[in-house]
């Protein structure tokens, strides 16, 4: 399980406070598609709502041993950027968590060209805090994860909220895991696992990047059988969390995975990478789910699948 999933519910009851859950009541109404602008007064609504529950729940213990007065003052720092599908929270400048939002909305959109999706009413929560340990307090206070964790990460995101400490707007990092957010919010796919989560990253962060091709490599690993079977690397719970020690070299891997399923001309697989896509909305995480997916969308074994996907790289099986 994914070290933030545990306190989802308690995100949610802090993010969603009333002015989100009117959103959800109102999607059966014929404005629930129209995603409005929110006013001044709105925002700062939902800045208060922020400050009172989960900013008050992550301050940093030196903060929180101050009097009220520095602690109301650390918690004014924090502002609302808006875009045309993104709040972003931030107690960085303003300015530069502007050009943040911009590099945003261009990432969504690019996701949408390629995988399309229905426009969400609603708007995609984003938080871009001043410094790492402003963020390392989000995550562990809010996120649930280990100090130790979170100080290694760059960010991370799920279908509430995307977080981040400012760095370049455009670093592959920002991509990939804002990607994250997109994918489930946008494609409605949260399950599949870690296979599929982070091999649509990795092949997003490439493409979008222009970094290369997520599958650079995977020729000569798959010649000299240095990567796992598909029954094996489908069965990872965390391809970081790899026991064998082999994180970095999944990541590649399941991105060249997805390269091969979004772009081979070899039948059954070719083509039908959107297919794959719906099929996997609300597929939970795991080797049978993914199994059974693979075998509805293609009407191929795993084994079938690895074969072709070397076939793809002109290997013999």
């Amino acid at each position: 399980m994914h070290p933030i999933l545990p306190a989802l519910a308690t995100v949610s009851a802090l993010l969603l406070g009333p002015a989100l859950e009117a959103q959800e009541k109102s999607k059966t109404s014929e404005a629930a598609h129209v995603r409005r602008e929110l006013d001044k007064k709105e925002l700062e609504a939902r800045l208060d709502e922020l400050r009172d529950g989960l900013l008050t729940k992550m301050m940093p213990a030196n903060i929180a041993k101050k009097r009220k007065n520095e602690q109301k003052k650390w918690l004014r720092k924090f502002q609302v950027v808006q875009s045309e599908h993104y709040l972003v929270y931030t107690n960085a400048a303003a300015n530069s968590v502007k050009k943040f939002a911009k590099s945003l909305e261009e990432m969504y959109e690019y996701i949408r060209e390629r995988f399309p999706f229905e426009d969400k009413h609603e708007h995609l929560t984003a938080f871009i805090f001043r410094t790492k340990d402003d963020y390392t307090e989000f995550c562990v206070n809010i996120s649930g994860m280990e100090r130790s964790r979170a100080k290694k990460t760059a960010g991370h995101a799920n279908g509430r909220y995307y977080a981040t400490y400012y760095q370049s707007p455009t670093a592959a990092t920002v991509v990939h895991e804002s990607s994250h957010q997109v994918v489930y919010r946008g494609l409605g796919i949260n399950g599949v696992g870690s296979w599929f989560q982070e091999g649509i990253a990795v092949y997003i962060e490439k493409q979008y990047t222009g970094e290369g091709k997520p599958s650079a490599g995977m020729k000569g690993a798959l010649r000299s059988e240095r990567y796992y079977p598909l029954e094996k690397f489908m069965a990872l719970s965390s391809l970081l969390g790899d026991p064998e020690g082999n994180g970095h070299r999944n990541y590649d891997h399941s991105g060249a995975l997805i390269d091969f399923m979004a772009n081979t001309k070899l039948e059954p697989v070719a083509g039908k990478f959107s297919e794959f896509l719906l099929n996997a909305r609300g597929v939970p995480r795991g080797l049978e789910p993914s199994r059974r997916l693979i075998k509805e969308t293609y009407g191929l074994s795993l084994p079938e699948l690895e074969g072709l996907w070397k076939q793809h790289y002109g290997l013999k099986n």
